[in-house]
Parts: C-alpha cells; sequence; structure tokens
C-alpha cells in the first residue's frame, strides 16, 4: 500500500498573492487528499496575516518552518539579478536540505521557482538532491513564437537554461500557467518537456454585498465610473501611465481606487505631483496594506472595470479571473499573455499603456459603453469557471501526485 505523501511547501515571501492564495489553496487540497503538509517560509512572514490564512487550513500534525536569514542584495541589472538568484538559492538551498533530513518529505514544491531557476541551471544536485518540483510563471522566451509578443537576443539562452533546469533528476515536475507556453513546448517534441504541466491560474473570488453598498462604505458617488487597480503594488502594474492618462483625459467620472501593498517604486509614483491632482479631484482613493477576503471582495463590488495594464510583464495575472469572477471588464495591456486572453475571449479593452492616447481611448471606450461593458463581463464571468481555486489546487496536487519518487 503506498504511503500518504508528505508535502513541503516552500514560499518566503508572505505578501501578494503565493502565500494566502497559493499556499492556502495547495495546503487546503493537500491535506483533503490525507497528505502530511509542512510549509517553510520567512521569518517575516511570521506575523503576516496571509501566513495566519495558511495555518488556519492546516492540521495539529503541520509544521510552519522558517528560512535562515540573508541579504537578498540590492541593485538593478543582469549581475545584480544574478546576486540575488544566488543568495535566494542558497538560503532555500540550506534550509530544505536540513528541513529534508528532520522531516523526509515525499516532495518539496517551491510556489515560485522563477527567483533562482537561473541558478538551478548550474547547480548538479540543489537540495541536498531532495526530489522537489515548483511553479514557473516568468518565462518569456516563447512569445514571438506564440505572437504573445517581440522576441528577445537571449531567447535562445532562456531556453536552453530552462532545459537545462528541466534535466536535473531530483526535479520531478513543474507547473505552469501560460497555456501559450505549453501548448508551444507540447509541440517541441523535446523529451525535458515532458515534466510541464498545466494548471488553470487562479482568480476566483465573489463579491461581498452590492455594488451601492459597497460604494457607499468608501463614500464613492454612484455616478463615478471606477477603475480597479488591485493587489501587490509596483511601477510593473503600470500606475504611472494610468494615472497620467486619467489626468489627460476630458472625463471626470473617471476615479482610481488603488488597492493593495506599494512598494518603494509603487509609492513614488502615488505620492508624486499627478498623482496628488487627481486626489484633490477626488479621482483617486487608496485602500492600502493587505486585503482579506471582505475586503478584496468590496474592492470589486465597487468597479466598474479593473485595470490590468501591466508594464514589461507578459504573463498571466490572477486579477483578470478575479475580475472576470466579479463579473468585470477589464483594461489590459495589448502585448503579453494578458492581451492575448483579453482578445481571444473578449475580456475588454487593450491599450498600449506607454502611449498615453491609447489608455484613454480604452477607458472611454467601456465608460461609455454600458452593453460592451455587461458583455465583457459576462465573458470573463465564463472563462473564470474554468479557474477556480479548486480547479488551480487539484491540478497542482495532481502533478505533485504525479512527481512523487
Amino acid at each position: 500500500m503506498t504511503q500518504p505523501l508528505h508535502l513541503l511547501l516552500v514560499e518566503p515571501d508572505p505578501s501578494g498573492h503565493r502565500m494566502v492564495l497559493h499556499v492556502r489553496l495547495i495546503a487546503q487540497e493537500a491535506v483533503a487528499r490525507g497528505w502530511r503538509v509542512d510549509v517553510l517560509t520567512s521569518r517575516a512572514a511570521a506575523k503576516h496575516s496571509a501566513l495566519h490564512a495558511v495555518r488556519a487550513v492546516l492540521p495539529a500534525n503541520s509544521g510552519v518552518h522558517f528560512l535562515a536569514d540573508y541579504s537578498k542584495g540590492t541593485g538593478s541589472g543582469r549581475i545584480a539579478m544574478l546576486r540575488q538568484q544566488w543568495n535566494a538559492y542558497r538560503s532555500l538551498s540550506h534550509s530544505i536540505t536540513h528541513l529534508a533530513q528532520q522531516i523526509n518529505p515525499t516532495v518539496t514544491y517551491l510556489v515560485n521557482l522563477d527567483n533562482i531557476y537561473k541558478v538551478l541551471a548550474i547547480t548538479r544536485k540543489p537540495f541536498g538532491g531532495t526530489p522537489f518540483a515548483g511553479m514557473m510563471m516568468g518565462l518569456g522566451y516563447h512569445r514571438r513564437a506564440t505572437g504573445l509578443g517581440q522576441g528577445r537576443w537571449h531567447d535562445r539562452i532562456a531556453e536552453g537554461l530552462f532545459r537545462r533546469v528541466l534535466r536535473l533528476p531530483s526535479l520531478r515536475a513543474v507547473t505552469v500557467i501560460d497555456a501559450a507556453l505549453h501548448a508551444h513546448t507540447s509541440r517541441a517534441g523535446v523529451p525535458e518537456y515532458s515534466k510541464l504541466s498545466y494548471v488553470p491560474d487562479v482568480g476566483s473570488r465573489e463579491c461581498i454585498g452590492s455594488r451601492s453598498e459597497a460604494r457607499s462604505a468608501m463614500n464613492i458617488p454612484d455616478d463615478r465610473f471606477v477603475i480597479l487597480v488591485y493587489g501587490s503594488l509596483s511601477r510593473r502594474k503600470g500606475l504611472a501611465e494610468l494615472i497620467e492618462a486619467v489626468a489627460w483625459s476630458p472625463d471626470r467620472r473617471v476615479l482610481l481606487l488603488i488597492a493593495g501593498q506599494a512598494d518603494a517604486g509603487a509609492t513614488e509614483i502615488l505620492e508624486g505631483n499627478v498623482a496628488r491632482l487627481l486626489t484633490e479631484r477626488g479621482q483617486i482613493i487608496r485602500s492600502e496594506g493587505f486585503h482579506d477576503a471582505d475586503r478584496e471582495g468590496l474592492m470589486f463590488a465597487a468597479a466598474d472595470a479593473v485595470w490590468i495594464g501591466y508594464v514589461g510583464f507578459y504573463g498571466s495575472s490572477g486579477v483578470l479571473y478575479q475580475a472576470g469572477a466579479a463579473s468585470l471588464p477589464v483594461i489590459a495591456a495589448q502585448e503579453g499573455l494578458i492581451g492575448w486572453l483579453t482578445t481571444r475571449h473578449g475580456l475588454g479593452a487593450c491599450c498600449v499603456p506607454a502611449e498615453r492616447d491609447t489608455v484613454i481611448a480604452a477607458i472611454a471606450s467601456i465608460a461609455n459603453d454600458p452593453e460592451l461593458a455587461r458583455e465583457s463581463g459576462r465573458r470573463g464571468r465564463k472563462l473564470s469557471e474554468s479557474h477556480t481555486p479548486e480547479q488551480f489546487a487539484a491540478a497542482i496536487c495532481d502533478a505533485i501526485e504525479r512527481s512523487r519518487p
């Protein structure tokens, strides 16, 4: 008789969606399957609300363990990024290797392999040979081949590094949320790609209460056209581009509801002159910090549309599916998987965030056409039904089950 699987889930960062959504959902599904589950995270997560949400789904025999502290490093550019990946890998390798000797997990699943995969490509026996699996979300070497965007000079190098990682004997499986990437690799006839499994990105969230109740709670007039910017806030969210477009737009009904934890770059934008001007006009409302389920539902209930016009990002976004679950249209970046999904499924309007006039036009197309907004929201709702938390967690646990030694 096969012994119940013992899963070690690894995610250092408590902010964003990976801890509160991915780790929690995977742990919940694993426990339901009768698996033993342990979690490895950073000490910074110890008092974070996201880890509290994870603990709530863990049984008494589960352990929460903490990584060895390490210097993340500073700076930008490829050398700084490699240094940061190396520091992250060393901390993970030390902690996973020693913890595995103590608790002997069947499989270790890293929720985010992106921040160490270049280092993995040059290692022979990562994590002391502990069987592991994980998710990749930031791969982009397939953009030109799949029509998601322009190619880059280093695409062949990136693909080679990824295939090298896949050849590691102790790497049992890699999950991806990019349907275009999975289709591309399935056609490639490359043996290493057999380790890849597609899982549907997740963003399901029902609204809490009605729009009028949500707007009343936040003192938002009913006649405003509310665009929600939701999640971990950084420059990559396209905040600067959206704020500038709204400042230049003649439509003063537009109001930005900006909800989430802002990093240093986003804070600089939100405290800048243009954002201050919009705030004074009553066109920006902020809801800061971590949002639990009730607070999150309130944000989506108050919105007319959701901004996913991200800059320099070509992957998937759970916020797209959250918008769909709330029957809301999106205003999306034209390039990348987000733009591909928005166009393919008719989820809203696309723009080029760096081109202000296209942002203004995309907003106007949704704000001035209620039928388009309703139809886009209906299509989004239909798409979100195949990207539920249950489907996401089950697909990952199925991949882990198949990967057990």
